[in-house]
């Protein structure tokens, strides 16, 4: 009697392990840089500064119609951390701290 609860346990363990996980892609906001402007990203524990990684994407929406690949880039995002488009790393700290003073702004406005 044990042996046949231990093997149902097992299937359906078996069963539950083997469902498929779905991987959705979920769009968090787009950053248009200025000419000549570089996307940092900013890891908001540490405070370490570095250029954003990036990879590259077919689309072909319009590019279709035009029979043509249109080759676009998407920034590979890593929780915990913030994006900033500037003209240097020295520029991303002025952006922050601006940021900074305007929330703290808000929010003693607010209470």
């Amino acid at each position: 009697m044990e042996e046949l609860k231990s093997t149902t346990a097992k299937a359906e363990q078996e069963i539950v392990s083997e469902k498929e996980q779905r991987k959705e892609e979920k769009k968090i906001a787009t950053i248009k840089p200025h000419r000549g402007h570089t996307l940092y990203e900013v890891n908001m524990s540490t405070g370490e500064i570095v250029e954003a990684t990036f990879e590259k994407t077919d689309i072909a929406y319009e590019a279709a119609i035009n029979k043509y690949n249109v080759a676009r880039r998407k920034v590979i995002t890593k929780e915990g951390h913030y994006y900033v488009s500037a003209l240097n790393k020295k520029n991303v700290v002025k952006k922050l701290n601006k940021q900074a003073k305007e929330y703290a702004t808000r929010k003693n406005n607010t209470q």
